[in-house]
């Protein structure tokens, strides 16, 4: 309750979360439980477990922080811990009795796609599909990793449209340009939507098309969007080669 409140930066917070949630179950609907990674809470994430497991939520959804709005750097975890995170809720993803989904950590896609290729002795035919994804939807259309601007899109308070909340890069307002046209044909979304832009380790990474690092979080720390999201550890073979 403490570091919900602190975070929340609203006293009784937890409280009044907690009455919400009763009642809500109360009317049978489901719950789902929202948790941000900090460093303030990451030693506490297996309590979280046991929270929602003893709340009955069907869903555990995972945030992990981007440094923008209220989000400070001094609170992120760094990235051998987002690393750690990862593998562990992978290994939650295998037993828990409620779903996982996690937010601002496309790395998590590469994480899950190692562990399922380990599990198979190495098995290099294990892909995206093979990681509990599909290639196609419904339509057969190709299925890439939604990101920032890409499969995505955000309108702020002022009608600002955004490649996410995460990126606070306005391309238009919905008042002078038509939403479709600016995310079909503006260049700040051409670019989030090419995984040929990117730089750095994103920009030579093996898995850049189904991840393609953090957006937001990019530029957040290296002031340039199409840069290396800064909370990866992951070394692609090619970028290790080059050095």
């Amino acid at each position: 309750p403490e570091v919900h409140d602190a975070f929340r930066q609203v006293p009784g917070s937890w409280e009044r979360t907690m009455r919400i949630l009763r009642n809500a179950q109360a009317v049978g609907l489901s719950a789902q439980v929202n948790t941000t990674v900090t460093r303030h809470n990451v030693a506490l994430l297996p309590e979280m477990v046991k929270f929602v497991e003893e709340v009955g939520a069907v869903q555990w959804s995972v945030f992990f922080l981007v440094p923008t709005g209220r989000g400070q750097i001094a609170d992120m975890i760094s990235a051998e811990e987002h690393e750690r995170v990862f593998h562990w809720l992978y290994d939650l993803s295998q037993q828990g009795s409620f779903d996982i989904k996690s937010t601002a950590a496309p790395m998590y896609r590469r994480v899950a796609i190692e562990r399922k290729r380990a599990a198979s002795d190495g098995n290099s035919g294990i892909t995206f599909q093979g990681a509990g994804f599909q290639y196609a939807d419904g339509l057969h259309r190709p299925v890439k990793g939604v990101n920032d601007g890409r499969g995505f899109l955000f309108i702020s308070h002022l009608g600002e449209i955004m490649p996410s909340g995460f990126l606070p890069l306005a391309a238009a307002t919905v008042r002078e340009a038509d939403i479709v046209d600016v995310y079909r044909n503006h260049q700040l979304f051409r670019d989030l939507r090419d995984p040929d832009k990117l730089k750095g380790r994103c920009g030579v990474c093996e898995y850049k098309v189904i991840c393609g690092g953090q957006r937001g979080r990019a530029y957040a720390l290296t002031g340039d969007y199409l840069e290396t999201d800064p909370a990866c550890i992951y070394q692609p073979a090619a970028f290790a080669a080059a050095a």
